[in-house]
């Protein structure tokens, strides 16, 4: 598989140091970044459908079937823009990864959120030396769930919920 991630030093948005990639999936690279602005470490969520696009030389995306893909690419990233739109106004619910900043560059876009300290529910699972129990893990996800049913009253449905994808903090 051809490596598509950003060169780790690259700099987005003039104030967002890339420095490692933490994750690719089907639509999208995840990256560890340095928020130059706030010195802070910051998380940052590049829209990148694998299947219909490619990057260039100069970081830009080429559509890989013109024709067919030019508008699926465009609606997904607007798609991707206006969920983090709806995301940055849940700033204030616990659970939920805060939004700091969402912009477009390289004809693609990107969310930049909060670095939540901790390790994944899967990485939690897989370091238990036994099966957790039902009651701890209803007690873990209460909190997953009344974030979701914020976000699902902003109108937004997450298609993403898995092991992976929820974290607990340090």
């Amino acid at each position: 598989m051809h490596n598509y991630r950003l060169e780790n030093g690259c700099k987005l948005n003039n104030r967002y140091h890339i420095l490692r990639c933490i994750g690719q999936g089907g639509f999208g690279i995840t990256y560890m970044a340095r928020d130059e602005s706030f010195d802070r470490s910051v998380v940052i969520k590049e829209y990148f459908p694998i299947a219909i696009v490619s990057r260039d030389q100069s970081l830009n995306m080429q559509i890989v079937d013109e024709e067919s893909s030019q508008k699926r690419y465009i609606e997904g990233m607007d798609r991707f823009l206006s969920e983090a739109q709806v995301l940055a106004t849940l700033f204030d619910v616990p659970g939920v990864v805060k939004v700091l900043d969402y912009f477009k560059e390289n004809d693609t876009a990107y969310i930049v959120m909060e670095h939540v300290k901790g390790i994944s529910l899967r990485a939690y699972l897989e370091r238990a030396s036994e099966d957790i129990s039902f009651e701890r893990a209803w007690q873990m996800m209460q909190p997953v769930m009344k974030a979701l049913e914020k976000i699902h009253q902003k109108g937004l449905l997450h298609r993403d919920i898995n092991p992976d994808n929820l974290m607990i903090e340090e």
